[in-house]
């Protein structure tokens, strides 16, 4: 069969003119970096020579280094890529800069409209010829199309100074909100000593069946759509009335068991009312879609990110996901594609990514029923992938209601263990199961509970601040009084 040949008239939208009067109002204007360097990136940039200046120029600006011919001539003599007097011609090209900012815009737009055009070949040809996977091509071309609105340079490697501003933001942002840098989840304890949920991360949480992975998975994104951060969440598994159901019961205070049954007291009904009012305004957003692909995955949660704003996901769980056919009959090599999947879609749409994940029933046979890393089920990759690895254990579920030292560890005591931590030491956070509710909330001694009224998750901030720091378990383990990087 005769290859495919595709033949594209013209050439690609440019303007050598343009370029060159942008790169002079950089060369004599003080000024025009502050608002130019914002607009463009190299790619911008049609011309190689005007790229690589353009380049020099950028380098100098995240140095915070003054922009002038002498400094940029510098500059492009250390690179050896570009002739020294170029810099001069457009230094003395006088143009002007009134209009330097329009003409960064149009820069571009031509951009774009060259990005739209590869990718377009690119994707009529892989088409024509057959050879990928049509729903791999499908979400390679929208994964690039996306990228092109989104102005993310998926194949440029970035000089390590461009990244130091956003560095610098971030430490500042950490200082003024003592340590709390990412998204909080509303369990104190945990947003206290990992600083919140952070962008572009993945986050395993693990644990046998009736651990309460899913009842911590809701509590999580209630408590983050309750202050108004738009929520995705991916159930497999479980459909969304299913959830809706457990997601009114956590609000109202009213077991979803009675909810189901009909059984409910007359003073009830306000509650589940009031409940279901607070639970509809929420930015929670389901997708109940079962045996998703990571592909289906990732489109999807761009369209959530597009459409409604979403700034964290959540996925119950990663053994349900499909696999490309190349892997099928390799449960290993299945589960290796798709965390590496979750992953790459956390960082792309820059977002925090939980995802819950089953154990290895090699727990159950131990005396120890506590989870360690190697009881991952079915990938190595889980834990390489994952930025902070989370287990789930409730003693009271194996029947133990004391430590070896005779704390009492029943009414709802858990164990949150991080066991692997990117950006500080791993712990052992405890948390209180409410069984009747299937919610999660901060812990205290279980005596402490006695007599006090669970808050409605809209009045959390409020409730939260009036409970009291729960300790920290450290069993051989670093100890927390230390400063954690973020």
């Amino acid at each position: 069969m005769k290859e495919p040949v595709i033949i594209v008239k013209g050439t690609p939208p440019s303007s050598e003119e343009l370029e060159r009067s942008v790169l002079s109002a950089l060369l004599t204007d003080r000024d025009a970096a502050a608002n130019i360097m914002d607009i463009l990136t190299p790619d911008a940039f049609y011309s190689d020579t005007n790229r690589e200046v353009y380049n020099c120029i950028a380098m100098l600006y995240s140095r915070g280094s003054a922009i002038d011919m002498l400094t940029v001539t510098d500059e492009v003599k250390k690179s050896g890529k570009v002739d020294a007097f170029y810099v001069s011609e457009l230094a003395m090209m006088l143009t002007g800069t009134a209009n330097a900012e329009y003409y960064a815009r149009i820069l571009t737009q031509k951009q774009i409209s060259r990005a739209i055009i590869r990718t377009g070949i690119e994707s009529v040809t892989d088409a024509l010829q057959e050879k990928t996977d049509p729903i791999e091509l499908l979400d390679k071309t929208e994964r690039e199309i996306y990228a092109i609105g989104h102005g993310i340079t998926t194949t440029d490697a970035v000089q390590v100074g461009q990244a130091v501003p956003e560095i610098l933001k971030r430490i500042e942002k950490a200082a003024q909100s003592k340590g709390i840098t990412g998204i909080e989840g509303g369990i104190r304890q945990f947003d206290k000593h990992t600083g919140g949920f952070q962008q572009g991360e993945l986050y395993i949480l693990a644990g046998r069946p009736g651990m309460g992975k899913t009842a911590l998975l809701l509590s999580w994104a209630l408590n983050i759509a309750a202050s108004g951060v738009p929520v995705g969440v991916f159930s497999l598994e479980m459909t969304k009335d299913e959830l809706v159901m457990r997601l009114l019961s956590m609000l109202s205070g009213i077991p979803s068991s009675d909810m189901k049954k009909g059984m409910m007291a007359e003073s009830q009904w306000p509650e589940l009312m009031k409940a279901s009012e607070q639970l509809s305004a929420m930015p929670l957003y389901i997708d109940d879609e079962g045996g998703q692909s990571a592909s289906a995955v990732r489109s999807r949660a761009r369209r959530m990110v597009q459409r409604n704003k979403v700034q964290v996901l959540f996925l119950d769980y990663l053994q349900k996901m499909a696999a490309p056919k190349q892997y099928a009959g390799n449960r290993e090599a299945e589960v290796n594609y798709n965390v590496q999947s979750l992953k790459n879609i956390a960082k792309e749409l820059k977002l925090p990514f939980i995802c819950l994940s089953q154990l290895s029933r090699a727990v159950e046979s131990r005396a120890d029923k506590k989870p360690i890393l190697s009881d991952l089920r079915e990938s190595g990759a889980i834990e390489q992938e994952a930025d902070m690895v989370l287990f789930l254990w409730r003693p009271e579920y194996y029947g133990i209601t004391q430590d070896a030292e005779g704390n009492d560890m029943s009414d709802g005591y858990v164990e949150l263990d991080v066991a692997k931590f990117r950006h500080g030491p791993t712990m052992t956070i405890p948390i209180k199961f409410i069984n009747e509710l299937t919610k999660f909330t901060d812990y205290r001694h279980p005596n402490d509970f006695k007599g006090i009224q669970q808050a409605p998750v809209s009045d959390f901030n409020a409730w939260g601040n009036a409970i009291h720091d729960a300790p920290v378990i450290s069993q051989h383990r670093p100890s927390l009084d230390v400063e954690i990087p973020f």
